[in-house]
């Protein structure tokens, strides 16, 4: 069934009513629709049904069946430049809490923007930006969720499960994006007010801290135990020499 977004404007908080929404039956990227062909004044929505040309970090694929998940991309104007990292953190959090809370689901946060369950990836989240001068800068935030879709692709269908999979139910679409925007824009006005509060629940929920892991940066591998997400968005690696700072790559749990 698609999604009625008709049903969906219905749903969303008084503060949301005067958002501006877009939606595509079709569309290669929500991200990229944003970031190079719309222009918006203030901040945006952006769902498509289905996507062509779904990306997620390092340019990878996203595979997604028409009209059985979530795929959406927030637009925001005028962040100041020095919040931006703080989106890395709201992002996740906001898919984590309404998963929590509304279907009583509890996802762990794979460093730096999957959301897991028992290692296979429900969510990704891809955060792009666009400097608009020294002080402000554009932010498109794309999540796509796996939501009631159950058959996969083979090269990923090990790795990867949906909420429809893990609940053994359909899962309304439009209510589940309600939540998950409420959180969002209400994290979004705590950033430069109370970001301790939003950075300590997400370490909270973070996947691997204190364990034994690998890091795949670049083409090399660094092994060590996994120490701290620091307030930059890092991750701290404690090495048997050394600590390390990583503001990107992919983690794997060292089981032993």
């Amino acid at each position: 069934m698609k999604f009625d977004i008709n049903f969906f404007k219905t749903l969303l908080p008084e503060n949301l009513q005067n958002l501006e929404i877009e939606y595509f039956d079709e569309i290669d990227s929500t991200n990229s629709y944003l970031l190079y062909r719309k222009e918006f004044s203030d901040k945006i929505l952006v769902i498509a049904d289905y996507q062509t040309l779904g990306r997620g970090r390092f340019n990878r694929k996203w595979y997604s069946n028409p009209s059985e998940n979530l795929m959406f991309s927030i637009g925001l104007k005028n962040i100041n430049v020095s919040d931006l990292q703080k989106f890395s953190f709201i992002t996740p959090l906001s898919v984590q809490e309404a998963m929590e809370e509304n279907l009583n689901l509890n996802l762990n946060i794979k460093w730096p923007n999957d959301l897991i369950v028992d290692n296979k990836k429900v969510c990704g989240i891809l955060i792009e930006t666009q400097i608009q001068n020294s002080e402000k800068a554009k932010v498109i935030v794309g999540i796509g969720i796996n939501v009631n879709q159950t058959h996969f692709q083979y090269e990923i269908k090990d790795r990867t499960t949906s909420l429809k999979l893990l609940l053994n139910q359909e899962i309304n679409r439009e209510i589940l994006l309600s939540k998950i925007l409420d959180l969002f824009f209400k994290y979004t006005n705590l950033i430069s007010v109370d970001f301790e509060t939003i950075y300590q629940k997400y370490k909270s929920k973070c996947f691997g801290i204190g364990q034994k892991v690998s890091v795949l940066f670049g083409d090399k591998i660094y092994i060590g135990i996994l120490s701290d997400i620091n307030r930059n968005g890092e991750l701290e690696l404690l090495t048997e020499n050394t600590k390390l700072s990583f503001n990107s790559g992919e983690i794997t749990i060292i089981k032993e």
